[in-house]
Order: C-alpha cells, then sequence, then structure tokens
C-alpha cells in the first residue's frame, strides 16, 4: 500500500468530518483566518510544502487527534528539522490552590497573593519595540522573567504579558523597568507604565507552550481588558471567555492563551491569538453576547490592544507562564 501524502492525508481528514466540497474547504480555510483557497491548494497539489504555521491553523480548525496530526507531520517534510510543531496545545484551567472549578457570583476564595503574574501596559520615547526583550537580557532576576511582548496602537505604546520568577512580583518588575527606562544607545525611554497584576488566588486558564508557529502572517496578537457594568465585580469572564474560543465556530480561529481575574481598574485579563482582526472582533463581540446570556447575565465594557507582529518569546520560562 502506498504511503499516503500530505494532501491525501488532509482530504481524509476532511471527508472524515463531512467537508469534501470545495465550498467547505474555502470556509474552514476562512475559520481558520487563511485565505480562501489555502486548504485547496494543498489538495491540489499547488502548495506541496505550506508552512508550519498554516498546517498548525488548519489542524486547529479541525481539531485534529493527536495520531492525525502525527501523521500530518510526519508527511509535510518539517517534522526533522521542527519535531512535534503539530503536537495539541491549548489552554487549561489551572484551579486555586484547594479550590475546585465553580461558576457562580461571589464565590472568590481570598488567599496569599503572589502576584507573578500580570500585564504591563507603558508608553516610552523612541523606539519601543525590543525595549522587553533588550531589558530581560540584563543580568539578575530580570533575566528569567518570561514575557510576550507586542507595539500596539492606543494611548500605550507597548503591552507585555509577564511571569516573575519566584519571590519577585510583577510589581518589582514594572518598577525596576520604569526606573532603569533608558538604554544606554537612548534608542528608548520608558514614559508611563499600568501594571495590572493577574490573580494567583483563584483559578485561571493558561495555554504554558504557544510559539511562532501559531502566527501566520494575518494573526494578531490581542490582550483584551473587560471590565462588568454594574458596578459588581464578576469573577465569571476568564471562563466564559474561555468557553466561547473553544466552541466550533472559532476553532482554528482563535487560540487562547491566558484568561484570569485582575487586581485593579478591570475584572478580568484575557489574552489570545487571533486568524486575522476580524476574526478577533467577531470573537470579542461572541463572548460578551455568551456572558450575557442565561444564566450568567455578565454585562461587559471590553478594551482590546493587538498587534500583527508580536514577540512571543518566553525568556528563561518559569515552570508555569
Amino acid at each position: 500500500m502506498a504511503e499516503e501524502t500530505l494532501a491525501s492525508l488532509l482530504k481524509r481528514f476532511l471527508a472524515d468530518r463531512g467537508f469534501r466540497e470545495l465550498s467547505s474547504y474555502r470556509v474552514m480555510s476562512r475559520r481558520g483566518g487563511l485565505d480562501d483557497q489555502a486548504i485547496e491548494r494543498i489538495l491540489s497539489g499547488k502548495t506541496k510544502r505550506p508552512s508550519r504555521a498554516k498546517l498548525l491553523r488548519i489542524v486547529e480548525t479541525l481539531r485534529l487527534e493527536q495520531h492525525e496530526r502525527n501523521a500530518l507531520e510526519a508527511a509535510s517534510h518539517h517534522s526533522e528539522t521542527h519535531p512535534g510543531f503539530l503536537t495539541v496545545t491549548r489552554a487549561e484551567r489551572v484551579p486555586a490552590p484547594g479550590q475546585e472549578p465553580a461558576l457562580g457570583p461571589g464565590r472568590v476564595r481570598e488567599g496569599p497573593m503572589w502576584m507573578q503574574r500580570g500585564v504591563i501596559l507603558l508608553t516610552a520615547f523612541g523606539d519601543p519595540s525590543d525595549l522587553i526583550k533588550e531589558y530581560t537580557k540584563k543580568s539578575g532576576p530580570w533575566g528569567n522573567v518570561a514575557w510576550r511582548s507586542g507595539v500596539v496602537f492606543g494611548p500605550y505604546d507597548v503591552v507585555v504579558r509577564a511571569t516573575t520568577p519566584k519571590g519577585k512580583s510583577v510589581m518589582d518588575f514594572a518598577e525596576q523597568l520604569f526606573e532603569d527606562g533608558e538604554d544606554p544607545d537612548e534608542r528608548w525611554m520608558v514614559r508611563t507604565i499600568e501594571t495590572i497584576p493577574l490573580r494567583d488566588d483563584m483559578p485561571f486558564y493558561l495555554d504554558p507552550a504557544p510559539s511562532h508557529d501559531h502566527l501566520t502572517p494575518n494573526c494578531v496578537w490581542a490582550t483584551i481588558f473587560i471590565q462588568a457594568l454594574g458596578g459588581e465585580r464578576q469573577p465569571e469572564f476568564p471562563q466564559l471567555f474561555y468557553e466561547r474560543a473553544n466552541q466550533p465556530d472559532f476553532w482554528g480561529g482563535v487560540h487562547f492563551l491566558t484568561g484570569a481575574v485582575t487586581i485593579g481598574q478591570y475584572d478580568s485579563v484575557v489574552e489570545i491569538i487571533a486568524g486575522n482582526v476580524n476574526i478577533l472582533k467577531e470573537y470579542v463581540r461572541a463572548a460578551q453576547k455568551h456572558a450575557a446570556t442565561k444564566p450568567y447575565d455578565r454585562h461587559a465594557h471590553t478594551i482590546t490592544y493587538y498587534t500583527h507582529q508580536p514577540d512571543l518569546r518566553q525568556g528563561a520560562t518559569p515552570a508555569t507562564f
């Protein structure tokens, strides 16, 4: 029996899920944030060696099982240089110590908060694109900070998702970043900083292992700040936004990275990679609508920062980012 090619494997996996027509191939391509003919070109042989990012988008859109991913990876001609690049990696719920999952108003566990995870918003003079990368190259504890960052549009220049080493809080990191905010070459200088710690005494959602393989050219890395309407803080938003991202219409189009309750003016923060800007907008609206439905009845205002060129490197990553 002849060995199956990448095209024949993909066609079989599509058919197994009921996708046999040209129109359905195009729907699935768009759902993953790819152009209409991305899947079609692979099946026809016009694209003989699709990029790792494109394949990852497709397998996420189809929600392939790991053995199916392994077969595609072996046929992709990428496996020798990038083994395991199609391995399933998804955000999972991390419960607070001693707390089981619970969705309901007021179920907040009060306890110690180490504040090692957070989102930092900053403005800077000059070119801020390499600010965090250059700063975390320094010796000392900040060389062990795990981070993702991107230059964004809006009142801030840079958004940073950071996790600090044990014994250091994200507040310490932000304060030191502000105090040492000018590099020797004067390419940038930190002007303002706002830090939003993520509560680690409450359950949160986390994908500890995303990579640049999740990024196709149109992808955006987005940080969504959620603020409950009505004056009462609501801790359920990370779960509700996570639920909506994992419904079939957003498979492949939304890769959920982080969802957590915060300290400060916002109720929660959600961090995702979206296939394109339109998918990002659709997801935010859909998640807000999902939260507002019965039995949750949670209404929220959101503020979203995104970039097409994120830096997903994580430095010396702590055990859980």
